[in-house]
């Protein structure tokens, strides 16, 4: 989905409004600029790449990002624009936590093979402190890290009404969500979203995932419940 109306340029503190067809060529410079991010690194990754890639002149990518910095602020801003919106239905939800952290991870999920390109991005903040290094700001990167923290706390909030209604096993809820989105994230590392199946694919392997996270935060028996008392052993001696 590309986004229309009033769009907050890194850099300006006052949202000018872009007409369809300018937010359609913002977006684009942010994909090409994803996936040369990705590929090639930051470091690595050019203005003149992105404007080759995006077949242009570097005075289009200009007109939007004053920086190569402010583009990678943008990427990452982007992926977690897909990722609030996407998990804001069920955390806002009256569902129980469990249900409702299920179906969170599994919205988390499809993004991690429907939107490939900037959430690979995205889940990468080892090359964070190379945008800030030239003109950009600090306070715009810290915009960024405000939202990917809104982010996270969406977690630790449903993780802890998880732990205060017995669903979940009583531990820390920061703890507890970065150990989840690290697993979401994870799945970088083994799968290949172009080659994923449509549909039916993507939604059992969201699921499964979901499913995974999930169940590795619900409650555990205790030895001692688990063990059979003598009552019990002997009713199934006599049955």
């Amino acid at each position: 989905m590309i986004e229309t109306g009033e769009v907050e340029y890194f850099g300006s503190p006052v949202p000018r409004t872009l007409s369809p067809r300018q937010a359609a060529a913002r977006h684009a410079v942010l994909l090409v600029a994803a996936d040369a991010f990705t590929s090639r690194g930051y470091a690595a990754t050019s203005i003149d790449d992105i404007a080759d890639r995006l077949g242009a002149t570097k005075g289009r990518v200009y007109h939007y990002f004053r920086t190569k910095g402010e583009i990678f602020l943008g990427v990452h801003r982007r992926a977690l624009d897909l990722m609030l919106e996407a998990t804001r239905e069920p955390f806002e939800s009256d569902e129980p936590a469990s249900s409702k952290l299920g179906a969170m991870a599994k919205a988390h999920a499809l993004l991690m093979m429907t939107e490939p390109t900037f959430m690979r991005l995205a889940t990468q903040l080892t090359e964070m402190s190379l945008a800030a290094e030239g003109r950009t700001r600090q306070e715009e990167i810290d915009a960024v890290m405000d939202v990917r923290r809104e982010y996270e706390q969406r977690y630790e909030t449903v993780i802890a009404e998880g732990i205060d209604a017995g669903e979940f096993s009583d531990d820390d809820p920061q703890l507890l969500a970065t150990i989840v989105l690290g697993s979401l994230n994870g799945m970088t590392g083994w799968l290949d979203a172009e080659s994923t199946a449509e549909g039916a694919d993507r939604e059992r392997i969201a699921s499964l995932v979901s499913t995974f996270v999930t169940n590795g935060l619900h409650k555990r028996a205790t030895a001692a419940s688990r063990r059979p008392t003598r009552s019990r052993q002997r009713a199934g001696a006599t049955a």
